[in-house]
């Protein structure tokens, strides 16, 4: 599958969004927000604003052109291209780190990061935190504590987020219950959990699963459901380096991405768990992988560059259903 590239950042593609009306978000190492829109093998960029010295690390797209982002200087940032000035930065955000942003359903936003604080008892200075934020009242709603360090935050549509750690947990914080969920599976030292280094990505799929990339080069699809919630449903081998990224796909399959510098199609249906394709392009580290309103793929890299790939299919689609048959 040959992608088309677009070019323009000057630092490694640290972020990739994807905005309701279906034009890509890019945050990067440069501080540069971008904004591109895509018809077929064309692409126009717009510059949204810089953040000078500052590496963006996550973002987010909002209705109405507006991006919401986080920097390495822990900053949590609204960009608004109607708005004058076109950044604005949200007060008491996490202080000492940021990881991850998100939008809910309702349009508030979620980040994860470790607050300004004493060393807590995993060692790290600071603490650990799951913060819920209004947008246009530009504060934070809610902070909630956590006993590991999260890396990783994914929205699911029942009022629930999934999170991933530094500790090779995932787990999962309710909002109707105001319960932490540590996905058993997924605890240090259990045959299924990952085996090294962090959590690096982490989303949501249908029938209450969710997908966890990590630094032990695999993937793992987690239910949700009671009775067998926290159990790990399938691990999906291939990547030769660490997954820094994954995304669900239609027709139950996920796309990852690797510092292996490919990308990876997985079937995660009840009877599968295998590779599909694998995508070859980057020069870099895949830092991060959308899905295009088209059922296109984008995906951003270490080698400054973003690639839009064809709608994925496989020998399996060409295969009629029973229906057909």
């Amino acid at each position: 599958m040959r992608p088309f590239t677009l070019t323009g950042h000057k630092g490694a593609v640290m972020s990739v969004a994807v905005a309701p009306g279906g034009s890509i978000v890019s945050g990067s190492a440069d501080g540069w927000l971008k904004e591109w829109t895509v018809a077929g093998t064309q692409a126009t960029c717009q510059d949204i604003v810089q953040q000078r010295a500052r590496k963006i690390i996550c973002a987010a797209a909002l209705p109405g052109g507006r991006v919401v982002s986080g920097n390495e200087n822990s900053q949590l940032m609204l960009a608004d291209k109607a708005a004058v000035p076109v950044n604005r930065r949200f007060p008491d955000t996490h202080g000492r780190s940021l990881y991850g942003v998100a939008v809910r359903q309702d349009g508030s936003v979620v980040t994860v990061g470790l607050n300004d604080g004493d060393a807590w008892e995993g060692g790290d200075n600071g603490k650990p935190s799951l913060k819920v934020w209004d947008v246009a009242e530009g504060r934070c709603r809610r902070s909630i504590n956590l006993h590991a360090v999260p890396t990783c935050v994914a929205v699911l549509p029942d009022n629930r987020v999934v999170m991933g750690s530094s500790f090779v947990h995932v787990f999962v914080f309710d909002f109707t219950t105001n319960t932490l969920h540590y996905l058993r599976g997924s605890a240090a030292g259990n045959r299924n959990a990952h085996t090294a280094g962090g959590v690096n990505g982490v989303a949501g799929l249908s029938n209450e699963r969710v997908v966890s990339a990590s630094d032990d080069k695999t993937l793992k699809v987690w239910t949700l459901a009671r009775p067998r919630r926290g159990q790990c449903l399938h691990t999906l081998r291939g990547h030769r380096s660490s997954v820094l990224c994954v995304a669900a796909l239609p027709r139950d399959r996920i796309v990852s991405g690797s510092r292996d510098k490919t990308l990876r199609v997985w079937d995660v249906t009840e009877g599968g768990g295998h590779c599909l394709q694998t995508m070859r392009g980057h020069t870099g580290w895949v830092n991060c992988v959308g899905l295009l309103p088209d059922g296109r793929v984008v995906s951003g890299s270490r080698d400054k560059t973003l690639k839009v790939w064809g709608v994925i299919k496989c020998a399996a689609d060409e295969q009629p259903s029973g229906d057909e048959a």
